[in-house]
């Protein structure tokens, strides 16, 4: 098994009793008078544990493990915007959202490859609440295709498979889906099985976009390649129009054999692309540089698969094989937590931090930079993965770009 670096180097592992456990959970539910003893929780469990949670109830087993992808993206979201009051559900996700920055925010595990964690079982808790929280977060059940997004082009290449989406290259054409709203802020994911076998020529895409000549635009691009080749993953970042700002980079695992999360978190302050909750990419507000950031302009999403032959795959010298049409790349796990900005004239609603009465968890200024684990992972990807970054192109930039100067990691 190949070795992956660890941010702190020895972590002890032990097992938590159920003492110890249930009297988290009675600190989280019985209200913030016991913050202090929770920070203290956690800064026990971040120096000392990452465990892998086991919740029993009910006969009912869920596992949440590695980066608790489906618990943080779905259930936190939700229950911070459903649930104001009471019941200790709120603060018990929340308390989650505490552990799990720097516990579980490791390098990228590889394929095959699963850390030696310690485990414990969430049991004795009050059952109503762990009812109302699954019922109110929907963790078992991901966001319906149809209630985020809609056929953008092609919709006979488009098919449906009940949660899974693919859209379908041919010599006829490609495919493409949007969101069915604008979002201003606020963070988007959707799992992906790219294209199997032979997919030189082609792009599959994922990304955000406001309108205009002027544009803001965040990008995934993953650009195809021969059978047994890697998939290269391209990003780049368009703001007022302008972009080049390409980065390129191997994965670490193969993205053609099972679904993989790719993130954007957007805020007023920073950008971060994520693989699997691992950060692959940061771009921050550098406004205070001269140098301008998107903002002031709502974002679609959408994705899409094409062919790009004339570039894609070795600058355009391996061409697409149609004898291995169609190309399929398939969706699911369709998630948009965000601001939700219909109009142009609801923009103030999402860049004013919310309501009196109600803010974005995407504003707490604990997300305007990464974690102290989440650069260990930057810094890992761009040491092993990274291939190409504009930054250091100096035939085609003789002149550094302003932001290359002043971004730690871009």
């Amino acid at each position: 098994m190949v070795e992956i670096p660890s941010p702190r180097e020895p972590v002890e592992k032990r097992t938590f009793g159920n003492s110890c456990v249930n009297q988290t959970l009675r600190m989280a539910s019985t209200h913030m008078q016991h913050s202090v003893e929770i920070e203290a929780m956690k800064e026990d469990l971040e120096h000392k544990v990452c465990p892998i949670v086991k919740l029993q109830t009910f006969g009912l087993q869920f596992t949440f493990s590695g980066l608790w992808g489906l618990f943080t993206n779905v259930c936190v979201s939700r229950i911070t915007r459903r649930v104001q009051h009471g019941i200790g559900c709120q603060l018990i996700i929340r308390l989650y959202i505490h552990f799990t920055p720097s516990c579980f925010l490791h390098a990228p595990v590889r394929d095959g490859e699963r850390e030696s964690l310690a485990e414990f079982s969430l049991v004795g808790m009050d059952w109503f609440v762990w009812v109302m929280c699954l019922a109110i977060c929907g963790v078992v059940s991901g966001t319906k295709f149809e209630d985020l997004y809609q056929p953008s082009w092609a919709t006979d290449h488009v098919v449906y498979e009940g949660e899974v989406i693919r859209l379908k290259l041919d010599t006829f054409s490609g495919a493409g889906f949007e969101s069915k709203s604008k979002y201003m802020y606020g963070k988007v994911s959707i799992q992906i099985k790219l294209v199997e076998g032979d997919s030189a020529g082609t792009v599959t895409a994922f990304y955000m976009s406001s309108d205009g000549p002027k544009h803001n635009e965040f990008d995934f691009e993953f650009l195809g390649n021969t059978t047994g080749e890697p998939y290269l993953l391209q990003t780049n970042i368009y703001v007022n129009g302008v972009g080049n700002r390409e980065q390129r980079l191997n994965l670490w695992f193969d993205p053609t054999t099972d679904f993989h999360t790719y993130s954007i978190l957007w805020n007023q302050r920073i950008v971060v692309f994520m693989v699997d909750e691992a950060p692959i990419r940061v771009h921050k507000n550098l406004e205070d540089k001269g140098i301008p950031f998107a903002k002031d302009q709502a974002m679609g999403v959408y994705s899409s698969i094409w062919n790009a032959d004339d570039w894609a795959t070795q600058g355009g010298l391996v061409k697409t094989d149609w004898s291995h049409a169609p190309f399929v790349a398939s969706y699911k796990g369709f998630e948009i937590d965000a601001c939700e900005c219909p109009t142009s004239n609801e923009l103030t609603k999402c860049s004013n931090g919310g309501s009196k009465d109600k803010s974005f968890w995407w504003d707490e200024p604990t997300l305007s930079e990464l974690s102290l684990h989440q650069s260990h992972q930057l810094v890992w990807v761009r040491a092993n993965h990274l291939i190409y970054d504009y930054c250091f192109d100096t035939t085609r930039f003789p002149v550094t770009p302003l932001e290359c100067q002043h971004h730690r990691h871009l």
